[in-house]
């Protein structure tokens, strides 16, 4: 599924429906996620781990009837996306949200 950022001050936010967080078991309580970066492709999956000392561990945000994950510019850059001009692709398989770059069509 293609997917535009949306600005959120400093950094950008993706918008996740309710339908996606239920398929990566995420409840309104357990909002916690870890990020993992491999090959410029991002895994997001759900985690209970609440330390504060991780920087890879986010919260989602909740936004009208889902979430909303925050990526910071560093996790962009990582990711080799520039969020005003490219789109994102998402998909769901093994209770992980995989977040790339979307191809472009030319």
């Amino acid at each position: 599924m293609k997917k535009n950022l949306a600005t959120n001050g400093n950094s950008w936010m993706i918008y996740i429906n309710k339908p996606i967080a239920k398929m990566l078991g995420i409840k309104p309580e357990e909002r916690m996620v870890m990020l993992n970066i491999r090959r410029n492709i991002l895994y997001v999956t759900k985690t209970t781990d609440v330390s504060t000392e991780n920087a890879n561990i986010k919260r989602l945000i909740k936004r009208g009837g889902g979430y909303a994950l925050t990526l910071p510019i560093p996790i962009l850059e990582l990711l080799n996306i520039n969020p005003e001009i490219d789109s994102v692709e998402i998909n769901v398989e093994e209770n992980k949200l995989i977040i790339e770059k979307a191809k472009t069509n030319f």
